[in-house]
C-alpha cells in the first residue's frame, strides 16, 4: 500500500459507521478546504484550522459557505454533498487538521482514491494508478497544448495531465468526484464540465465543434441511446445506424478531434460485426489506426475484463498498424485480485518502437480489410505454437473450408415456442472419439419457415462448437429424418455440410480439425474471453490441407477404428455395471 493509500485511509477511517462513498467524497472536501486554507484564500473565520473549536452545526455551515470555492459543482441539484450534524463532518475536520499539521497533506498526490474506495459505485469507474500514468504518457509525448479528456468520471487522466501543466477540457455525466479530485491540485486547474458528449458537444463561439489536438478517453460501453438523439446530429458525426455507446462515442470523438485519439475500448469493438465493423472499416480506409495495444484483464477496479488501446490519428494517416500484446513480464498481480503494469518505460519503447519483436508486429492495413477487418491483437501477435502452425501449413497445399463445405448456422429460436417436438444436440454430446450417438435436448421446431428442414441433422453432417467450448467437433453417421424427432444443432453449434459428396470426406475432416493442428488453427479464430465465439465470417475462411484419396482414407478409418474401441468400451461399460447390479436391491 501505498503512502499516499494510507493518508485516505486514516482519512475515512474515522467515519467507518457511515456509507463509503460519503465518507470518501467528504473527505476530499474536507482536504480541498485544508488546501485553500493552507494557500491563503479564505477569511481566517473559514479556514480549516479555526473550525477546531465551534460546535458541528457551526462547522456545517461553514461547510457550505466554502462548497462552492472547492468545487462549482457542488451546488449542482445532483450533487448530493449536504451535510448534517449526523454526518462524519466534525470527525474528519479533526483528522484533516491533524494530518496537516504533521505536514502530510502537502505532499498527498489523491489522484487515485476512487480506486482505493471502499464503495463499488465510485470505484467502478477507476481503474489501475498504472494504466492512468501509461495513457497519459502515450497522450502527451509530444507535449500537446491541450487535451480533451470526455467521459472523464475518476479523475485520474485529469489529474496527471494538470500535474504535467497541460490544458484539459474534461467532461463528465457525473463530474463531482472527478472536480473533488482535481480540488487537491496546487495551481490553477481546469473544471470539469457536466453533460454526455454525445448529446451535447462542445462548440465553438461560431456554432462548429471545437476541434482538440489530442484526446483521451477510457470509452463508456453498454449504454444504448436512443435513435431520436443521434440520428438527425447537426454535426453529421454518426454515419452508422447504431445504439452502442461505443460506436457513437468514438465518432464523437473522431469529430472533436484535430490530431491524436488515445481510446481504451472493450475487445468486443475489435470483432463484433455489425456497426462495429462498420466503424473499422471505415477508420481502415482512411489509414486512421496506427496502434492497437493488447491490455491484460483487471485493470479495472470494477471489472477483470480486458480491454485494449487504440491509437488513432485524424491528420496523418499510416499503412500499416502496430500491434502490441502487454505479456506477462509488463504485469504484476495487486490487491483485491487485480492487475498493475510494470516496468512502464520500457513498455512505452515497446510501443513506440517500429521494429517487429515478439511482442510486436507491424501489419499493412490491406491485409487487415481482406480479413473482416479484425483488430484482435491475437490475429496479429504470434505465439511460438502459432508460428510453428504457419511453417507447417506452408509446407503443404491447403484449400478454404467453404470450397467444401456449407456452414448451416443453428436458427434462433426459442424452445417454448410452437412447433414439432425435435431433439436439440449439445456440445456435451460430441464425443471425444468417434461418432454422435444420439441429441440430449427436448425442444420445439417451427416447420413453417422457409428452409426449415435444412436445418435437420442428416447423416455425415460434422458438427462444430462454436460458442464455450469452441472446437469441439463430432461426426453423425446416422440420424433420423427431418422433422418430428428428427435432431437440430444446439445454439452453440454450427454444421458443416458436405457440398459435393465424394469430394472431401466428412470424416477426414473431423479428425482433422479434432487434430492438434487443426485445433491450433481453430483457437487461432477465436474471439472473446469471457464467451470464448467462433465467428462463421472466419470459419469459411480456414484452411485445410488438401488430401489425397489415400489421406482421406486413412482418415476414415482410423476414425472407423475409433468408433469400434468406442462400441466395445460402451458395451463392456454395460456389462460392468450388471454385475453386481442385483445386490442388496432397494
Amino acid at each position: 500500500m501505498s503512502r499516499d493509500e494510507q493518508i485516505f485511509n486514516a482519512l475515512v477511517g474515522v467515519a467507518t459507521a457511515f456509507p463509503a462513498a460519503d465518507a470518501t467524497l467528504l473527505a476530499l472536501q474536507i482536504t480541498a478546504w485544508a488546501r485553500l486554507s493552507r494557500l491563503g484564500e479564505l477569511p481566517a473565520d473559514l479556514t480549516l484550522p479555526s473550525q477546531r473549536e465551534l460546535s458541528p452545526n457551526a462547522q456545517a455551515a461553514n461547510f457550505r459557505r466554502v462548497q462552492p470555492l472547492i468545487s462549482p459543482q457542488l451546488g449542482h441539484p445532483l450533487a448530493k454533498t449536504e451535510p448534517t450534524p449526523s454526518q462524519p463532518l466534525p470527525l474528519l475536520i479533526e483528522q484533516a487538521i491533524r494530518l496537516e499539521e504533521q505536514g502530510q497533506l502537502r505532499e498527498w498526490n489523491a489522484d487515485d482514491v476512487l480506486y482505493w474506495s471502499s464503495d463499488r459505485n465510485l470505484a467502478h469507474s477507476a481503474y489501475d494508478p498504472s494504466l492512468a500514468t501509461f495513457l497519459v504518457s502515450l497522450a502527451t509525448s509530444d507535449s500537446p497544448a491541450q487535451v480533451y479528456l470526455p467521459w472523464e468520471n475518476s479523475g485520474q487522466l485529469a489529474a496527471r495531465c494538470s500535474r504535467k501543466n497541460i490544458d484539459c477540457w474534461t467532461e463528465s455525466s457525473a463530474p463531482v468526484a472527478a472536480e473533488l479530485v482535481l480540488a487537491q491540485l496546487n495551481g490553477a486547474r481546469a473544471d470539469v464540465h457536466r453533460n454526455d458528449p454525445v448529446l451535447m458537444p462542445t462548440l465553438t463561439e461560431q456554432g462548429q465543434l471545437k476541434r482538440f489536438p489530442v484526446s483521451l478517453s477510457i470509452l463508456e460501453h453498454g449504454r444504448r441511446y436512443d435513435p431520436k438523439d443521434v440520428e438527425h446530429d447537426p454535426h453529421e458525426r454518426f454515419p452508422e445506424k447504431t445504439q452502442s455507446s461505443m460506436v457513437l462515442n468514438l465518432r464523437h470523438l473522431l469529430a472533436q478531434t484535430s490530431g491524436k485519439i488515445i481510446a481504451v475500448v472493450p475487445n468486443s469493438a475489435l470483432f463484433n460485426a455489425g456497426a462495429e465493423r462498420l466503424l473499422r472499416a471505415d477508420l481502415l480506409q482512411k489509414r486512421m489506426i496506427h496502434s492497437v495495444i493488447s491490455l491484460p484483464g483487471g485493470l479495472f477496479a470494477g471489472s477483470p475484463a480486458a480491454a485494449s488501446v487504440l491509437i488513432l490519428d485524424t491528420v496523418t494517416p499510416s499503412d500499416t498498424i502496430r500491434f502490441v500484446k502487454v505479456t506477462d513480464e509488463f504485469a504484476a498481480s495487486a490487491p483485491k485480485k487485480r492487475t498493475a503494469l510494470v516496468r512502464l518505460p520500457q513498455l512505452l519503447r515497446t510501443v513506440r518502437d517500429r521494429d517487429n519483436n515478439a511482442m510486436a508486429v507491424k501489419v499493412d492495413v490491406q491485409a487487415i480489410l481482406r480479413d473482416e477487418c479484425n483488430l484482435e491483437v491475437s490475429r496479429y501477435v504470434l505465439d511460438d505454437q502459432t508460428h510453428k502452425l504457419d511453417v507447417l501449413l506452408a509446407t503443404q497445399p491447403t484449400t478454404k473450408l467453404l470450397d467444401h463445405f456449407d456452414i448451416v448456422r443453428a436458427r434462433q429460436y426459442a424452445t417454448t415456442a410452437q412447433g414439432v417436438p425435435v431433439k436439440e444436440i449439445q456440445a456435451a454430446d460430441l464425443p471425444d472419439y468417434g461418432h454422435v450417438q444420439g441429441a440430449s435436448k427436448d425442444s420445439l421446431f417451427d416447420l413453417s419457415t422457409p428452409k426449415a428442414l435444412s436445418y435437420f441433422v442428416e447423416r455425415d453432417d460434422v458438427l462444430i462448437c462454436i460458442k464455450g467450448a469452441v472446437g469441439k467437433v463430432g461426426l453423425v453417421k446416422s440420424a433420423p429424418g427431418s422433422g418430428t424427432g428428427g435432431w437440430v444443432a444446439g445454439q452453440s453449434l454450427a454444421i458443416l455440410r458436405a457440398r459435393s459428396p465424394g469430394q472431401y470426406d466428412p470424416g477426414a475432416l473431423m479428425v482433422y480439425l479434432r487434430s492438434p493442428m487443426g485445433q491450433a488453427q481453430l483457437s487461432r479464430l477465436v474471439v472473446g474471453s469471457s464467451t470464448p465465439t467462433l465467428q462463421g465470417s472466419a470459419l469459411k475462411e480456414l484452411e485445410i490441407p488438401m488430401l489425397n484419396i489415400v489421406q482421406q482414407g486413412m482418415a476414415s478409418e482410423a476414425l472407423e477404428e475409433e468408433a469400434a474401441v468406442q462400441w466395445e468400451i460402451d458395451r463392456l461399460r454395460q456389462k460392468q455395471s450388471r454385475i453386481a447390479a442385483a445386490l442388496w436391491t432397494l
